[in-house]
């Protein structure tokens, strides 16, 4: 590989590192930017208070980058010469700049900062060596120009598609999802429109966006110490949203990481906490959601952008709830398969996909990934068997693991070259470890987005097809959850369980000790 098709592979590589970042910071930045427009300009409602979705992010980000990679891609094919790739690199090269120009106009951190040196510095580098090897220059002004009607036309590209999945949540085609044991189709109906059954506490609630409530909180990055429960005003639901009264929450490290600065956030302060959550709906009616629904819900990145779910109410949206079938009352417990039982089911249903009879490893399997993980591929018909820490075996075995051997132990080691199982998922340790326990041509659900970059390369060479796997959230996937727990398909284990007043001491003891089951928050237990 020569060096002009270094700077051609260079801009695509820049890109997914550079837009990596944007997709976990951009909205925070979005409405500080939206916000700063003059009143004159003309927005959909709800844009300058609270910038672009996550959701309209997502898609924005991936339309513009098909702009990217096909120019990285004519470079490529033209030596460099194709004027598509210059216009872009140099076009590239300067929004680069912009970024760091917004940062010394806000005094403070803009989405896409902290790489815009990587977007400089191969810009640079790629024009020299364009000019070093002679290729005819063909940047123009316009066009570079010409990258402003793209990336317009992506942001009203990703608003339709965002609006039109919008809805068809909200709809929630209340068919549900299809789960792993109903390949390829639809699961039952949720049950009716209407659960009615809140002995009141609905009506009661409906002025309940007024006032204050408990939140917990932290005004800068730190260690568990800087969690504080604080009475805080409570939310109004705007159109398109409900208000729920949450009963539990969930941690997980990677509210840990948030908490203490390690992942990319914005440096607006203060801060919540928590990703899922479980509770009743008691103001506000969206859609298939209604007061009196009791509901799992889960945010997305929400926490790095000043809200999470170890709150007292929580004004969501629809589509990140799921609702339960009429006339069940959640447990507290059952929130420890809210976000550990959706990564599990998108590592089996998405990932894996197994046959009937086919052998799955579940790695890591004491935690609440998976814990769900070996239930949901048993219910797909395959033989499981797990890996997991002594503490949590029986658990493994009684929850229908086929075998579990002790991650320490000597017939966990020998499983690691055994070249035996069809599929894995792997919800803690380092995947590079198992992936000669799976067969070639076989596949790995990844599920720790820490360990995704250098695995993946490492599954290559092992001839494994690994998939990372991210939670996400859906309602029809909750749902498909909600309709189990009540089945009593998919069973909860909570390891620990903590009052509202010790948020603090659950981060300070997150990865402390054995693991068996999830963590969980009581928001009954407030001080």
């Amino acid at each position: 590989m020569n060096k002009i098709d270094l700077a051609a592979g260079g801009l695509a590589l820049c890109y997914l590192i550079h837009d990596g970042e944007e997709l976990l910071t951009y909205r925070e930045s979005s409405r500080w930017a939206l916000g700063r427009l003059p009143e004159r300009v003309a927005l959909p409602a709800g844009l300058r208070e609270h910038g672009w979705s996550q959701r309209h992010i997502n898609i924005g980000i991936g339309l513009m980058g098909l702009n990217w990679a096909g120019a990285a891609l004519a470079g490529l094919r033209s030596g460099g010469r194709s004027a598509w790739f210059q216009n872009a690199l140099a076009t590239w090269t300067l929004h680069g700049f912009g970024h760091l120009g917004l940062c010394l106009l806000r005094r403070g951190y803009v989405s896409g900062a902290a790489t815009a040196p990587l977007v400089i510095g191969h810009g640079v580098w790629a024009l020299r060596v364009l000019r070093e090897e002679g290729v005819p220059r063909r940047v123009s002004a316009a066009g570079m120009a010409a990258t402003l009607p793209v990336l317009v036309a992506a942001h009203a590209g990703a608003e339709v598609i965002a609006r039109l999945l919008d809805r068809a949540d909200a709809t929630g085609e209340s068919a549900g999802a299809a789960g792993p044991d109903c390949p390829g189709g639809a699961a039952g109906p949720d049950g009716p429109d209407s659960q009615g059954g809140s002995d009141g506490r609905a009506d009661a609630a409906r002025d309940e966006g007024a006032g204050e409530m408990w939140a917990v909180q932290y005004h800068r990055s730190g260690g568990p110490e800087v969690l504080r429960v604080e009475e805080i005003a409570a939310p109004s639901p705007r159109d398109g949203q409900v208000l729920v009264r949450t009963l539990a929450s969930g941690i997980s490290r990677i509210d840990a990481l948030y908490r203490r600065g390690r992942l990319p956030h914005g440096p607006t302060f203060p801060k919540q906490t928590g990703f899922d959550a479980i509770g009743e709906v008691v103001q506000g009616r969206a859609g298939a959601i209604r007061p009196g629904d009791r509901v799992a819900v889960v945010l997305g990145l929400e926490p790095l952008r000043g809200r999470g779910t170890t709150v007292e109410l929580l004004a969501v949206e629809p589509s990140r709830c799921g609702a339960f079938p009429a006339g069940y009352e959640p447990r507290v417990e059952d929130c420890a398969l809210v976000l550990g039982g959706l990564t599990a089911l998108r590592a089996v249903r998405d990932g894996l996909r197994p046959r009937r009879g086919e052998r799955v490893l579940v790695v890591g399997a004491g935690g609440p990934v998976g814990l769900a993980a070996i239930q949901i591929a048993r219910g797909a018909g395959a033989v499981v068997d797990a890996v997991a820490g002594s503490a949590a075996l029986e658990e493994c075995l009684g929850l229908g693991a086929d075998e579990a051997y002790d991650y320490r132990g000597e017939e966990a080691a020998q499983l690691r070259a055994s070249r035996r199982y069809d599929g894995m998922v792997v919800a803690a340790g380092r995947p590079s470890d198992w992936f000669n326990a799976v067969r070639r041509g076989g596949r790995a659900a990844l599920t720790d987005g820490g360990a995704w970059p250098g695995s993946v390369v490492r599954a290559v060479r092992a001839g494994v097809r690994s998939i990372p796997i991210a939670a996400g959230h859906g309602s029809g996937d909750l749902r498909w959850l909600a309709r189990r727990i009540v089945g009593g398909d998919l069973v909860p284990v909570v390891g620990r369980r903590y009052g509202v007043g010790e948020v603090g001491r659950a981060h300070a003891e997150l990865g402390a000790g054995p693991t068996r089951g999830a963590r969980i928050i009581d928001h009954l237990r407030v001080p």
